[in-house]
């Protein structure tokens, strides 16, 4: 059976699950980015701490659209702070909010004018 058809019928345990064995290379059936869509919110999160400590090897890329707010801007800031070294800023500019995006812009226009 295609694991893929199932996705959105499974419950929470059962995708932990799911991730948890593609997270150990247990399942090379799927990829991690077709299971993202249909985790919830606590689930992405966990997945963003375990890229941050390196638990395993996660494309952040891949989980952008699905982390929430204060996670995009926690990794914007690892970003530009060169706490995080394998992402362009640029990446994830699209993902903050716009209130985040027109701050970054009014602290760049402030620190032109100083010049």
């Amino acid at each position: 059976m295609d694991i893929k058809k199932m996705l959105p019928f499974l419950d929470g345990e059962s995708k932990e699950k799911l991730v948890t064995a593609i997270l150990n290379k247990k399942c090379s059936d799927i990829e991690l980015i077709h299971v993202v869509p249909f985790l919830d919110k606590e689930q992405i999160n966990n997945l963003y701490q375990k890229f941050l400590t390196k638990e395993y090897d996660i494309d952040i890329i891949s989980l952008l659209p699905f982390l929430d707010e204060d996670s995009i801007e926690d990794l914007y800031n690892k970003v530009i702070n060169k706490e995080i070294t394998d992402i362009d800023e640029t990446v994830i500019l699209p993902f903050l909010s716009s209130d985040k995006v027109k701050k970054l812009f009014t602290e760049y226009l402030d620190k032109i004018s100083q010049n």
